[in-house]
């Protein structure tokens, strides 16, 4: 299978207690990756690479679509620093990963220049996090409300580790109340200021058919 530095950004929500074992990775499905750590679920499809732009030697890890395995955390961090930052083509931040005897090997980088690293396979059986499993939300949605990434940051900074961001929606379109820390324990509260979705395009309505033109007539002319 072939995944990039984009997918792979979901690997800080894969759970890090080795009690959870099955939780320690990233797991692979039908045209997606996900991790969890039990409290959070991220998932993000696979790149699509032309398979013209596949270097030959990655065609047998490529080739591999590694369905329902779970990939051990740590290789794929290793995996993730052996991606370049900025890559001059789409396929120097990509990785093949594949079955290599009891484990999995991923190779970066073309010919002559190539990284390969040792990924262990984590054995377990993974949660049902499928589309139609109990635990996705049915019914129509209440509210969808963007935040900024950069605002989420700054919550995250405000936070300790320990502490809980409690968010307060009063309705859909005003301001998100935050709190961090408790009532007794000096909090800091303020204000989210949502971003509105952007419009889908609207079809252009059809235009009328023009009225039909009468013919001229003209005046009669007598010989």
């Amino acid at each position: 299978m072939l995944i990039d530095k984009h997918a792979l950004k979901i690997l800080i929500a894969a759970s890090t207690d080795r009690h959870r074992y099955a939780l320690n990775g990233l797991h692979v499905r039908d045209g997606y990756v996900e991790a969890t750590n039990g409290d959070i679920l991220a998932r993000v499809p696979m790149p699509t690479i032309h398979p013209d732009e596949v270097p030959a030697s990655w065609q047998p890890l490529a080739a591999d679509p590694m369905r329902d395995v779970i990939l051990a955390r740590e290789g794929m961090v290793k995996v993730a620093k052996a991606l370049p930052k900025r890559a001059r083509l789409p396929i120097l931040g990509t990785a093949a990963i594949g079955r290599h005897n009891e484990h999995a090997e991923a190779v970066t980088g073309l010919p002559g220049e190539q990284t390969r690293v040792h990924v262990e396979v984590v054995e377990g059986a993974y949660p049902n996090t499928g589309q139609g499993a109990p635990l996705w939300p049915q019914g129509e949605p209440a509210y969808r409300i963007a935040i900024s990434g950069r605002l989420l940051g700054v919550l995250a900074h405000l936070a300790d580790r320990e502490q809980c961001v409690i968010l307060t929606f009063r309705d859909a379109l005003g301001p998100i109340e935050f709190q961090v820390g408790h009532d007794g324990d000096r909090p800091i509260t303020g204000l989210v200021m949502p971003m509105r979705l952007p419009e889908p395009p609207r079809p252009h309505a059809a235009l009328p058919d023009p009225e039909p033109e009468e013919a001229e007539t003209l005046p009669s002319s007598s010989a």
